[in-house]
């Protein structure tokens, strides 16, 4: 795993650095909690947003907290957007 800043400087980045680098900065930028989702089968990596606002097809509860969640790997995704579905992942609460 790189270092955030690692990632801004690189010219390469696989799907955990891109998902730590966005959840850095939901987290310490913009105060948002935030939780990785690890997809085992797929080796995919990436990132859910507390939103306290309506909940999106792509949005779930977590430890009574309302998630959705962000593909911050795959260009083209919008909010919302997800490889795999939410119950394919394992949650990581860092």
């Amino acid at each position: 795993f790189s270092f955030p800043e690692e990632t801004i400087l690189n010219r390469y980045s696989d799907c955990e650095d891109k998902a730590i680098l966005f959840a850095t900065f939901g987290s310490q930028v913009l105060g948002l909690n935030t939780v990785a989702l690890y997809y085992k089968d797929a080796k995919h990596i990436n990132i859910a947003i507390q939103n306290n606002g309506i909940l999106p097809n792509s949005s779930f509860v977590f430890d009574n907290k309302n998630y959705i969640i962000c593909e911050p790997t795959i260009n083209g995704y919008k909010l919302g957007d997800n490889l795999s579905g939410s119950h394919m992942a394992k949650i990581i609460d860092w």
